[in-house]
């Protein structure tokens, strides 16, 4: 409905008042008049926290080494030896292969800058409270050819088999790495993690002898005895990224780092919002390989040889087989809203016939069920013969007040005027009620605005002090504001995000 010319004319004061923070409502209604409430994922049991031991495949495969040109269909040649390697990463033991934690400082901001729906927003933070955590082993699958004398033959061995059939075999390598990053992810976080020297990385070390007796061949160390060693390294980077956040019964998916999607209305003292995160972890690097065979006898002959002799490190670039999909489980987010009910809302007062020029007053109770401080914005009439000479700037959780409604006919006759007081209620802004009279006796001049006659009135019937509460109080970067600590406040913002009951309670029926 529309304010008195009075009431207009408090809003264009208050927008100068107001100044940079006014001019700022397009782009983040959020800095205006205490219309927002940060809320935190401290009461929920669930952290953003995500944990696994999966297996990573890499496309790593060396191929048979040494190369030959040209080879056979098989790959193989003319070599006394050849081998042949592909590679996982595994986790290492019982520790997690990869850790990504945000657990902490992760907030949301909803903001309510009409009644048809609250606006959430993933606040923004430049604090790196956010850790991505790699520890990993390599686990080879191999092959080994022989080609000696008039013997050949082929084996091949996978990782399982290795470390359950082989008493000496043993993967020692281990590789860790660390990072920090902006919480909620979107704008990645990556870590590089680098394995020892390639000297000093021995991963597995076998007999030909272990070989031939859980393989079932026995002509192995009749023909070749000796052993294999391989040392690895690895040189890798990993990288996780948010892509998307979803607000569950919100309207659409968040997927930048700030933004926003929307959620409908509702009439609570809190919202409690499940908010679940999904990303993509993807890695790639380098594994350097250097195969040392042992030889100790050909044919039962004692010789001392490393063959081939020409075997080199070998460089070999790794890339996932694809991005491992990364999903959070649901987190709560507790959100303090302010509840604001008053009694006559909806309903009328009766002035009843009086004198017109004499004044009298009736009290409008209200009432703040929310978590949050309710801050009372205005309280005005239509008509100027009702005015409203008393209201508090804010109501603190669970607490009371009354605001004083006037009474003075100047003129003879039935009047009527709607009453509004106007607040930072979410779904509530404005709650309004009826007021009647009767002035009998002669016409008099209206009340004039802040008149000594006038006791006091605002909206139409007189002007409030408007700095009995602050609009200054920012509260971290969200640009939520409280009412001051002092009075009828409740305490800051950030406490009420953090206190309070774990239940909500509906507002009562009106």
């Amino acid at each position: 409905m529309l304010r008195s010319p009075r009431s207009l004319f408090w809003l264009a004061s208050s927008t100068l008042t107001l100044g940079v923070a006014s001019s700022a409502h397009a782009a983040d209604p959020c800095l205006t008049a205490y219309e927002c409430s940060q809320g935190s994922s401290i009461r929920s049991p669930n952290k953003l926290k995500v944990e696994s031991t999966d297996r990573l495949q890499t496309a790593v495969d060396t191929g048979w080494v040494p190369k030959c040109t040209p080879p056979t269909t098989d790959g193989h040649c003319d070599q006394p030896l050849q081998f042949r390697a592909q590679v996982a990463l595994d986790p290492q033991g019982q520790t997690p292969l990869y850790t990504i934690d945000m657990s902490k400082g992760t907030f949301i901001q909803v903001s309510w800058p009409t009644p048809e729906a609250f606006v959430v927003t993933l606040q923004p933070s430049t604090r790196k409270d956010a850790t991505l955590n790699i520890t990993h082993t390599i686990t080879p699958e191999m092959g080994l050819y022989f080609n000696v004398l008039s013997f050949k033959f082929e084996i091949s061995l996978d990782s399982t088999f290795l470390l359950n059939k082989l008493p000496n075999a043993s993967f020692d390598y281990v590789a860790r790495g660390n990072g920090s990053f902006e919480p909620w992810g979107f704008g990645g976080a990556q870590v590089n993690v680098k394995g020892n020297d390639l000297n000093n990385s021995r991963i597995i070390g076998i007999t030909l002898k272990d070989l031939e007796g859980i393989t079932g061949n026995d002509n192995i160390t009749r023909v070749i005895d000796g052993g294999l060693y391989l040392n690895a390294t690895t040189n890798s980077d990993f990288q996780y990224k948010t892509t998307l956040v979803k607000v569950s019964g919100g309207n659409g998916s968040i997927t930048t780092q700030g933004g926003q999607t929307t959620y409908p209305m509702v009439d609570l003292d809190a919202l409690d919002l499940n908010v679940s995160v999904q990303g993509t972890l993807s890695y790639d690097g380098t594994i350097d390989f250097k195969p040392v065979i042992t030889i100790t006898s050909i044919a039962g002959i004692g010789v001392n040889l490393n063959l081939p002799l020409d075997f080199a490190t070998l460089a070999v670039p790794y890339g996932g087989k694809q991005d491992v999909p990364v999903s959070f489980n649901a987190v709560t987010y507790h959100v303090p809203l302010p509840n604001l009910y008053v009694e006559a809302q909806g309903s009328f007062i009766d002035f009843g016939r009086q004198d017109t020029g004499k004044r009298v007053m009736q009290q409008v109770g209200m009432e703040n069920t929310g978590e949050l401080t309710a801050v009372i914005k205005d309280a005005y009439c239509d008509d100027p013969q009702f005015t409203i000479s008393s209201r508090p700037g804010t109501l603190g959780t669970d607490e009371n007040a009354t605001i004083t409604v006037n009474f003075r006919a100047t003129r003879a006759g039935s009047h009527e005027s709607r009453c509004t007081v106007v607040s930072n209620d979410p779904d509530s802004p404005e709650q309004s009620f009826d007021v009647l009279g009767f002035g009998v006796g002669a016409t008099l001049p209206d009340d004039q605005p802040g008149g000594a006659g006038a006791g006091g009135g605002g909206g139409s019937g007189g002007g409030f002090n408007e700095d009995a509460f602050d609009d200054s109080a920012d509260v971290g970067s969200c640009g939520c504001r409280t009412a001051p600590s002092g009075g009828t406040s409740a305490g800051s913002l950030a406490a009420l995000a953090l206190a309070g009951v774990l239940g909500l309670r509906r507002r009562r029926q009106r």
